[in-house]
């Protein structure tokens, strides 16, 4: 049981924590705004997965929204000399800038003189100012807009892909840097094993998938021309790449021209397994010639 002098010396340390909780409840944690230089009447949005560095150039097509003010939403192009025509403001300069600061730049002027409180949202509608060539071996080259962080490999996919992985050993980016023109390499096995030697791409670069070498296959196949070369590829898989003899193929004399000379071997008895099948080089022509019978 507490005595009368334990209870006297507790009670100002009671009173004294008691008093002490308004005081800390006044002062709220405070939070770091996302955009420090907007007026409290307005709130800027950024949507969308582009990243926050890209700068608007000539040619980009950017979308803004406001919410409840349907006749200020729209798509809005950049024109030459990097503005854009926006309802009610006029001509806002944009070029440079990144999506946060042109969603800033609206809310301000919006909030200003003609709307309270506005809601804008903006972002990419169409990436069309920094260009990247893509020629070789890809599905579909030609020409490719960065669309913020845009790596090689990411651009090679935005290009369907290389055609034929097996004959292609480096990819090369040219860059111009001052007067001069830069060609970085990137080995190809590199960069699609595990993304090695990734390099991010500046506007203007031109990205040339460098076809590797190749075999010729002619004569009674299916689909005469250029093979893929790789190391190991053999008679029978060149063949299996041009779709295979044809119904008049004269197997047994089959050959391979190689540096002016000619391999002739049994093509019938290299089907079958009972003969070793011949490793070929790059360069080699493999021809098949048409049975006469």
């Amino acid at each position: 049981m507490l005595c009368i002098h334990t209870i006297v010396m507790l009670v100002p340390l009671l009173v004294s924590s008691v008093l002490a909780e308004p005081a800390q409840a006044q002062e709220p944690a405070s939070q770091p705004s996302l955009w420090p230089e907007v007026e409290p009447s307005g709130q800027a949005v950024l949507t969308g997965a582009v990243p926050h560095g890209y700068a608007l150039g000539v040619g980009d097509q950017v979308k803004v929204e406001v919410y409840g003010e349907q006749d200020l939403c729209g798509a809005y192009q950049v024109y030459e000399g990097g503005f854009i025509n926006y309802p009610l403001v006029g001509k806002v300069q944009v070029q440079g800038l990144t999506l946060p600061r042109v969603a800033e730049l609206l809310t301000l002027q919006l909030a200003e003189r003609f709307l309270v409180d506005p809601h804008v949202t903006v972002h990419i509608d169409r990436y069309s100012s920094q260009p990247i060539q893509v020629l070789g071996a890809v599905d579909k080259p030609g020409v490719f807009y960065l669309e913020g962080h845009t790596t090689v490999r990411q651009i090679l996919a935005m290009a369907g892909g290389i055609v034929s992985e097996k004959s292609v050993k480096e990819v090369r980016v040219e860059r111009q840097v001052g007067g001069r023109r830069d060609v970085m390499v990137v080995k190809l096995d590199r960069l699609l094993a595990d993304g090695e030697n990734d390099i991010v791409l500046e506007a203007g670069d031109v990205v040339n998938v460098v076809e590797g070498m190749v075999v010729y296959v002619s004569g009674e196949v299916k689909e005469t021309g250029a093979v893929a070369f790789w190391d190991g590829l053999t008679v029978t898989q060149a063949l299996a790449e041009a779709g295979g003899p044809g119904t008049y193929a004269k197997l047994r004399e089959a050959y391979v021209l190689r540096d002016g000379a000619r391999i002739v071997f049994n093509l019938k008895r290299v089907l079958q397994g009972r003969d070793e099948d011949l490793l070929l080089e790059a360069g080699d022509q493999l021809i098949i010639e048409e049975s006469m019978f």
